[in-house]
């Protein structure tokens, strides 16, 4: 295992560093990993309160239609009453 270790560090070691293949790499992780947060915020909403995020072109219209749709009742003469 240290043999294994001290391997990776002199190859690591060894490499040239270029700020633009770190940056690649950073930008690639970071569009890998917020396509995973909203993939899972959108099944998340969709599954609790039946919206698709995809309609919706901010996250604050996003919550007034989850607030709208199921914390709010509108009776008539459009009197509001809040669950």
């Amino acid at each position: 295992m240290k043999r294994i270790i001290i391997y990776i560090k002199n190859k690591i070691l060894k490499r040239k560093w270029s700020f633009r293949t770190k940056n690649t790499d950073y930008c690639i992780n970071e569009y890998i990993l917020l396509y995973k947060n909203l993939n899972k915020f959108n099944e998340l909403i969709f599954t609790r309160f039946n919206l698709n995020i995809n309609n919706y072109p901010i996250l604050s219209c996003i919550f007034l239609a989850i607030f709208k749709a199921h914390y709010l009742i509108v009776y008539q003469y459009y009197l509001f009453y809040i669950i």
